[in-house]
């Protein structure tokens, strides 16, 4: 990870997110996985679970700004840096502790039902140009 503005401002955004969300279960604090200066991965598709029925791709696909700072997600790939409520660590626990996990988790994570997932607008902390993944390369 590599920390790309002051963090200080994330107290700000969580109360932000507080008074547009009080259910909110996690914030990513990067806008998505960097591959480049000002370049993204974005998750275009779903593997669908064997086990649950999923929402059409369009749903997972979905983005809507909420405020300058924050926008709601249903999906994103990595898991680089993220603030997550205490609601939303019991929804993950709940989920994964009665079910098994499908893919990586920072696919899975997106069929907990009910998540409510927020980015920023910016990035903050985000994942390292210059490594590399290790769910893809795992040697």
């Amino acid at each position: 990870a590599v920390v790309l503005q002051d963090l200080s401002c994330i107290p700000a955004l969580v109360r932000e997110l507080d008074n547009i969300d009080p259910h909110w279960d996690i914030l990513f604090t990067d806008t998505n996985f960097r591959i480049g200066e000002k370049r993204y991965t974005y998750s275009l598709a779903t593997n669908a679970r064997p086990d649950q029925p999923i929402f059409p791709v369009a749903h997972y696909t979905k983005k809507k700004r909420v405020s300058n700072n924050l926008i709601r997600i249903y999906s994103r790939f990595a898991t680089t840096s993220m603030i997550i409520s205490k609601r939303g660590i019991k929804k993950l626990f709940d989920y994964f502790t009665h079910v098994y996990l499908w893919q990586p988790i920072d696919i899975d994570m997106h069929y907990v039902p009910h998540l409510r997932e927020y980015t920023t607008t910016t990035d903050i902390v985000s994942n390292s140009l210059s490594s590399r993944s290790n769910t893809k390369n795992p040697t």
